[in-house]
């Protein structure tokens, strides 16, 4: 059995297939290490003998494409149980493929348009709409993000303050004047914050194919050249070493705004901000729409891939994989996959090989809000056609997985994964009625639309939202749910 996995990115600058090739080798990793209860649950019952390990390897697949040229040929990791070089057929083999949309989008905001955006969203939304989460989830979420709004006028008071107090305290009649020895003193500071910034992030990766030499080199260069010029601009020693440590604070809090504004507003809430834009009025509901064409491309591509002579489907099933902003992306492509589908655009055998949407880190319940702080209360028949919609494509139950019927249209299985403490994920709460692994049974003769688990938040990591991948809890089965590899690679 071959199937495909479309695992769509979310926020924040990604290199092309980064994700894919992360995912694809955490899912060979957890696939070797499984347990005899995941493999009988991958197999739905007694599992075959173990034969071999998995292995993942890049491939070139013949998705269908249109007949321009393109500047990169979509490529596959394939996730397959090989035993002396043969494939093991009773195991199934996954594709990995990715919606890469991350250049669409960057640098086309600012920090100062992204904070006025998040405070007014919070704090003066045009309608009367609420997060639907718990109040305590809530409470967390907001003082994060006010948190971290409050820290750009700190670091720029900060920055500015320790500005001044290194000026005042060079020497008026010193060999070197005042403004020229700050401005050289601020320029060391500079490459020592900027040599840290590019260090510490390498304290957290393997030894392999790292180099700290050059990070190292200017923190060294910009120490000797701020200690110069302390040392020159004359004056008594704790004078000089308390304008050497004016000029680091200054030179250092300047380094954490820009990073704060740049990388973390702007590269990534910057994402959020532009895609939860639905006034097409607005340049940014353009950058939207050309996500949405970039993945769709993607998923109908490998949807509509066929093998051999007798053009049958190559995939027997397709799953949906979203992070964070990738699942709202994702959920917007289904229902216009299903729109393409009602049109005639898409046919049944496509529609039905999609059998499992799994969301992780989700912002979905947070793009929901903010798209109802950005307009008025939608009319009841229109939310009443949405639920309705999200009944029939969706199942919060697992036997939705099986292969379906083409007359049948069954819905999709939805699974949700998210930490309390990750600020930009919730349970799902807003697209029909959802349930959790961790509270009461299903009621008899209600129909669910996603399962919600809610992984135990990761003890010492500053950015949970990042983790979710490298978090084993994540891919294997615990306390009656099922891991991520039971459910892309069941048979």
């Amino acid at each position: 059995m071959k199937s495909a996995v479309i695992i769509i990115h979310g926020i924040g600058p990604l290199d092309r297939y980064q994700i894919q090739d992360q995912f694809a080798a955490e899912l060979r990793d957890a696939l070797n290490t499984e347990t005899d209860d995941e493999r009988r649950e991958r197999f739905g019952g007694e599992a075959p003998p173990r034969q071999g390990q998995w292995h993942a390897d890049v491939i070139w697949p013949p998705v269908q494409r249109n007949e321009q040229l393109e500047g990169v040929r979509p490529s596959a990791v394939r996730v397959h149980c090989d035993n002396s070089g043969v494939d093991v057929l009773q195991e199934p083999s996954v594709d990995v493929f990715e919606g890469y949309w991350s250049p669409v989008d960057k640098r086309q905001t600012n920090a100062f348009s992204v904070l006025s955006w998040l405070l007014r969203s919070i704090f003066s939304p045009i309608a009367d709409t609420r997060i639907a989460a718990p109040g305590t989830k809530t409470t967390y979420d907001i003082a994060v993000i006010v948190a971290v709004a409050l820290l750009v006028p700190v670091l720029t008071a900060l920055s500015l303050t320790s500005g001044y107090r290194a000026y005042i305290g060079l020497p008026t009649n010193g060999p070197v004047p005042a403004w020229l020895a700050l401005l050289v003193g601020l320029a060391g500071g500079y490459l020592v914050a900027q040599g840290l910034s590019r260090l510490v992030p390498l304290l957290f990766v393997p030894r392999v194919g790292r180099s700290v030499r050059r990070p190292i080199f200017l923190v060294i260069l910009g120490l000797i050249i701020v200690g110069v010029t302390s040392y020159f601009a004359g004056g008594e020693y704790f004078d000089m070493f308390g304008r050497l440590g004016w000029l680091l604070v200054t030179t250092t809090s300047a380094r954490l705004l820009l990073s704060l504004m740049i990388d973390f507003l702007v590269d990534r809430v910057g994402d959020i901000q532009i895609y939860a834009t639905h006034n097409e009025n607005e340049r940014y509901y353009l950058l939207r729409e050309k996500i949405l064409q970039v993945v769709g491309d993607t998923a109908l591509s490998v949807l509509r891939t066929k093998d051999g002579l007798l053009a049958k489907p190559l995939y027997d099933r397709v799953y949906l994989v979203g992070y964070s902003l990738g699942s709202s992306i994702l959920m917007d492509v289904i229902v216009e996959l299903h729109r393409l589908l009602m049109e005639g655009g898409l046919d049944e055998s496509s529609w039905t090989r999609m059998r499992c949407f799994v969301s992780y880190g989700s912002s979905l319940e947070k793009t929901h809000y903010l798209l109802g702080c950005a307009r008025p209360v939608s009319p009841q028949q229109v939310g009443e056609f949405k639920a309705d919609l999200y009944s029939r494509l969706f199942s919060a139950d697992q036997a939705a997985l099986r292969p379906a019927q083409a007359a049948t249209r069954p819905p999709m299985f939805w699974i949700n994964y998210w930490y309390f403490s990750d600020v930009v994920a919730n349970a799902i709460a807003s697209y029909g009625r959802a349930r959790s692994v961790d509270g009461p049974p299903p009621e008899p003769g209600v129909h669910y639309t996603s399962l919600n688990v809610r992984l135990p938040s990761p003890a010492g990591v500053v950015w949970p939202h990042g983790y979710y991948l490298n978090d084993r809890r994540l891919w294997h089965s615990q306390e009656g749910r099922r891991g991520l590899s039971t459910i892309v690679a069941s048979s």
